[in-house]
């Protein structure tokens, strides 16, 4: 039997929810299955979900059993993703931050990883997640 999860929502983001259009379905499906987690402030984290054309970011604290979502929205600037010649993926996720996935060129079985942020606490974040993406499959 799957444990039960729960999720509970901050006035403040009840709130917005609404303003902003966003499902709880869409919310909690970032959360438990998101494309990136992304280290926030407070020990927050931040998950990252490609709905359609947008990018949805979730802010919340807690793990495994209850989550407490502090806000969501849409991002102004769309993710991009690149699917590039050559057996790479560069994902854009805002207009100053990546991370590209590709293909050794001179080396059998090896996945280069490659992030970029404007500081070096986002950019080692956003490898961090890489990583444990393609580690977890």
């Amino acid at each position: 039997m799957k444990p039960e999860i729960e999720f509970v929502y901050t006035n403040y983001s009840e709130e917005t929810l609404v303003e902003r259009e966003i499902s709880k379905t869409d919310v909690e499906n970032t959360i438990l299955n998101p494309d990136i987690i992304l280290e926030g402030k407070k020990r927050r984290k931040i998950a990252n979900k490609i709905i359609g054309e947008k990018l949805l970011r979730v802010v919340f604290e807690g793990c495994a059993k209850t989550y407490i979502v502090i806000t969501a929205y849409y991002t102004k600037k769309q993710c991009k993703v690149k699917d590039a010649k050559g057996g790479s993926l560069k994902i854009f996720l805002n207009s100053s931050s990546f991370i590209w996935f590709r293909a050794s060129k001179t080396e059998a079985n090896v996945l280069r990883i490659i992030s970029d942020a404007p500081a070096k606490e986002q950019a080692e974040s956003i490898m961090e997640e890489a990583v444990n993406l393609v580690k977890n499959k």
